[in-house]
């Protein structure tokens, strides 16, 4: 059996460009431990976009940068492993 000992982070600009992004992250909690969403986008706006769209998450990046977001996201998901998703458009990611 795979482990699930993992944690995902997809920048919401990757969700933006798929075609059925809710259906992603709810197909992701079956193989990840944690999934959450990371956005340079302040973070009122980030918390608005991603409960119109009813996105599934366990993090949410804050008021940071993709990178600050994703150096906490290690730091506190003791993951055996991690991935984190990036578009061509996302340079510091």
């Amino acid at each position: 059996m795979a482990s699930t000992d993992l944690t995902l982070a997809v920048s919401l600009g990757a969700l933006n460009r798929l075609a059925r992004p809710a259906h992603a992250l709810e197909d992701a909690t079956t193989w990840s431990s944690y999934v959450g969403i990371v956005s340079s986008e302040p973070s009122y706006i980030e918390r608005r976009r991603v409960r119109e769209a009813g996105y599934h998450q366990e993090f949410l990046s804050g008021p940071r940068s993709i990178a600050e977001a994703l150096t906490a996201v290690r730091g506190h998901f003791e993951t055996e492993c991690r991935v984190e998703r990036k578009t061509a458009a996302t340079s510091d990611f």
